[in-house]
């Protein structure tokens, strides 16, 4: 087995808007925003996003709405290919320290039942 792929995190940018749409039609299926939504989200003033690249290549995305001292998770996602290796547990750190720098002092989440892997 080769080297364990290293991800990195950053913020998203509007060049990212094609792979992120396309990461959450493969995470989410027909649950998954349309571009044009996810175009609207990313331009509120209230939302921050990260995303986590792998070679180059985005992975996984995560979204906060800040409230004052609350953070609500509005999406997050990591590409299936890639999902158990510990990527969405440091999406998930990066996003609680990204909620923090922005004055969040809560956060919610809120995962589908039927989610068993995210609960």
């Amino acid at each position: 087995m080769g080297t364990p792929a290293e991800i990195t995190f950053r913020k998203m940018i509007p060049a990212d808007i094609d792979a992120v749409n396309a990461l959450d039609e493969e995470c989410f299926g027909d649950d998954a925003w349309s571009r044009g939504f996810l175009i609207s989200e990313f331009r509120n003033p209230n939302t921050k996003y990260l995303v986590g690249e792998v070679d180059g290549k985005v992975i996984a995305c995560a979204g906060l709405e800040l409230f004052s001292d609350e953070a609500e998770m509005t999406t997050f996602a990591v590409a299936p290919d890639f999902q158990g290796r510990g990527f969405g547990k440091r999406l998930l750190e990066e996003t609680i320290c990204l909620a923090k720098k922005f004055g969040a002092t809560s956060m919610i989440f809120e995962v589908r039942y039927s989610n068993v892997p995210a609960l």
